[in-house]
């Protein structure tokens, strides 16, 4: 190379640099799905503040409304133990419930008596033994997030992300729920839940958080399914890292396989 080029070359790959750098910089990068599961995790309190959580006890105010009941209100108790046990009862008079799984097997006592639980309903207490859902769905090898066009709910710009079941060799994936995240606070304010029953409307779920010490959870929290019914739970007392007992999560002593 002649020494007269040298200089023209020099300038050539500085301008290319500049160039490239000041695109890097104006340039705005999307982030994916796992990044927005994530960043709620950490607007939430972090992984590591999540899972020194060792035990979660929470009650609050509970109201149903449905065509067949009208109104009834109540209370509610959850008691985890994250990511192995969890307990959910309500006192609703005659629609009074208690869901329970303990690690290996899960059942519910309510109105129509008592039963085991199994398949998708087992599934779905292991997975709310987790402080929260993002915290599963970032760890289970069984689901994957996939970005949707964003959307505005109540003039709130937020990321949808459709979860879905990981398909096994020769099926589709089964799609589980759609998630909106709140693109400024990154947390999950939105999960709708397609229900399977001909004629019958989304599950649709809607939370409120606050902080608790220091992670984030949500107080308010709202499901419903149009024209069928509506629950509302408004938590007054949350306890981190208190005693629970054994007998939260064990089975009716009349129960049978």
């Amino acid at each position: 190379m002649t020494k007269s080029l040298r200089p023209i070359l020099l300038l050539v790959a500085t301008t290319l640099a500049s160039a490239a750098s000041l695109y890097s910089e104006g340039a705005t990068v999307e982030p994916t799905a796992d990044d927005i599961l994530t960043a709620y995790v950490e607007a939430a309190g972090g992984f590591a503040s999540l899972d020194a959580v060792r035990s979660l006890r929470r009650s609050g105010a509970l109201t149903l409304e449905g065509a067949l009941t009208g109104v009834v209100r109540g209370r509610i108790e959850i008691v985890i133990d994250p990511r192995k046990r969890i307990r959910t009862a309500t006192d609703l008079g005659a629609f009074s419930t208690t869901t329970a799984w303990d690690g290996t097997s899960a059942w519910e006592s309510g109105p129509a008596g008592f039963r085991w639980l199994q398949g998708e309903e087992l599934e779905g207490l292991r997975g709310q033994s987790d402080l929260l859902m993002a915290i599963e769905l970032t760890r289970s090898p069984d689901h994957r997030a996939i970005r949707l066009e964003d959307r505005e709910i109540d003039g709130t710009s937020h990321y949808a992300l459709r979860v879905e079941r990981r398909a096994l060799e020769g099926e589709d994936g089964s799609e589980l729920m759609t998630l909106y995240l709140d693109q400024d606070t990154g947390l999950l304010t939105q999960a709708v839940v397609p229900v399977t029953i001909p004629g019958v409307g989304d599950l649709v779920a809607v939370m409120d958080y606050r902080q608790h010490e220091a992670i984030v959870l949500p107080d308010a929290i709202g499901l419903a399914i149009e024209g069928v019914y509506s629950l509302e739970m408004a938590f007054d007392e949350t306890v981190l890292d208190g005693p629970i007992d054994d007998q939260d999560f064990t089975p009716p002593k009349d129960a049978s396989r």
